[in-house]
């Protein structure tokens, strides 16, 4: 299933962003006489569709997702695809995608993250594992958690970043950044090591 840009849906056509296409891109060699003003235009055009997604199909999620309540099994039997499908449902049904641009969603992510840590302050790092792992806190940290994550995999889907693409990517540059031979068991930078 595509999990591209999602387009806002509505009946009035100025307020339908553009989808871009190869017919059309906008670029200073292609385009040498174009006009600042049309340059700007198009990248208006692009931004917009870039940051609102079409509305996703649902269908696929149905076997592990409890279609009223929208409730996820396990990690072991959800794929990511699902739970950025029901993040997607949830933000639709309550047309939150109007508010869901790269920038508040970063705020928000942040603001969860200050949220999570607050859960774990001036106590010791042996403490937090106590702490993570409680039974009277542990509900309470999966829920900051999840907040985080939830807004992580919405800024993805906004972003059109292919999540383990993504993640993938970024481990090969790890793994030439940190060779094992040199960081394994130290905390140093990889400028450092």
């Amino acid at each position: 299933m595509n999990f591209g840009p999602r387009q806002r849906t509505t009946d009035s056509p100025q307020n339908t962003p553009q989808k871009r296409t190869t017919e059309n891109p906008v670029s200073l060699e292609e385009s040498p006489k174009a006009t600042t003003a049309a340059l700007a235009d198009e990248w208006l055009k692009h931004q917009t569709c870039m940051m609102h997604r079409a509305k996703t199909e649902y269908v696929e999620a149905s076997s592990t997702l409890d279609s009223e309540n929208q409730i996820m099994d396990s990690d072991e039997n959800t794929t990511l695809s699902e739970a950025k499908q029901a993040i997607n449902r949830f933000v639709d049904e309550r047309d939150w995608l109007q508010y869901h641009d790269p920038k508040n969603l970063v705020m928000a992510m942040m603001s969860e993250v200050g949220e999570l840590a607050d859960k774990f302050r001036w106590i010791s790092n042996q403490k937090s594992h106590e702490f993570a792992a409680s039974p009277e806190h542990a509900e309470d940290v999966a829920d900051e958690l999840a907040d985080v994550m939830m807004f992580a995999i919405e800024l993805a889907s906004v972003c059109n970043i292919d999540i383990a693409t993504a993640i993938n990517s970024k481990l090969q540059k790890n793994a030439e950044r940190y060779p094992i031979e040199k960081a394994k068991g130290s905390c140093e930078k990889y400028d450092r090591l």
